[in-house]
């Protein structure tokens, strides 16, 4: 949900109310797949967590566009999904939140909105070492510097292999290596409601940027972690194959992850999403 109202602003350019824009993204966002919202605290009345979250995603959203504005970021790209292929010929593709420069540098930023869809807002700190032990991240920056079809905009389903998107959409070749890597944690954004030991009424939770400047190292961890799973595949066990078709391909987030790099996964037919996949 929060994914299409930043699409929206610097891709598409449109500029509404936030709440009017909320609303408008929680609806794209249900019929995508099936949500509860309503909520029942004990001995209370039923919550409409619909409204909650349209103008909880409309306040944070609002704060959000203020803090990009005065980060002194330059928005190159968002949700830029980059195709490419592993070195054995696989298939594949990320979706980058937002590339964008200053001082002259790269920045590959991805918003993460944990602890903003409960009945309240729960904001927590990540940290450098998240960041560097981060898969997700990892992958990122190997299969940007590596290269392919650049795609800004677009609907593109996760399923379509880079020679179906190539043939409807007109891609950008190119590849690029970012200096840093970071992300954007939206619940910071939340502001204190009375002044603590921790901060004055009126300020943010923190700071909701926080970054690590690019290492090889990174791109050595994905490649690692690409071998193993595609050597995994080899073998016909695909772990997260119904995650992945339900949209959660997010390893670091998967029950299956264990398993999965563990080599301990159920062998079992190729997905049909995989039958026309070239591995060579």
């Amino acid at each position: 949900m929060f994914a299409l109202m930043v699409e929206a602003h610097f891709s598409q350019g449109v500029r509404m109310d936030p709440h009017e824009l909320a609303a408008t993204a929680f609806t794209l966002a249900t019929t995508q797949a099936s949500y509860s919202t309503s909520f029942t605290p004990k001995n209370k009345p039923k919550i409409d967590m619909k409204l909650v979250l349209i103008d909880r995603c409309a306040t944070y959203f609002a704060e959000f566009i203020d803090w990009m504005n005065r980060s002194g970021f330059t928005v190159i790209g968002c949700e830029v999904e980059v195709r490419s292929q592993t070195e054995s010929g696989r298939d594949v593709a990320i979706k980058i939140d937002i590339l964008a420069t200053m001082d002259g540098e790269v920045f590959l930023l991805d918003i993460k909105t944990f602890g903003m869809w409960g009945v309240s807002v729960t904001a927590s700190a990540i940290t450098k070492e998240q960041l560097r032990q981060s898969l997700q991240v990892a992958l990122y920056v190997y299969i940007l510097e590596r290269g392919g079809d650049i795609y800004i905009g677009g609907n593109i389903g996760r399923t379509e292999t880079n020679k179906a998107v190539r043939a409807r959409l007109n891609p950008i070749a190119g590849k690029i290596k970012p200096d840093h890597v970071g992300y954007i944690n939206i619940a910071m954004l939340g502001r204190r409601k009375k002044t603590t030991k921790n901060g004055n009424a009126g300020e943010f939770f923190g700071s909701p940027l926080e970054t690590i400047p690019y290492s090889p190292s990174m791109v050595e961890y994905a490649v690692e972690s690409i071998d193993a799973v595609e050597i995994l595949m080899t073998f016909k066990k695909f772990p997260r194959v119904q995650k992945f078709e339900r949209g959660y391909s997010t390893c670091i987030s998967c029950s299956f992850k264990q398993d999965c790099w563990g080599g301990r996964a159920a062998p079992g037919p190729t997905p049909k999403w995989l039958a026309d996949r070239s591995t060579k």
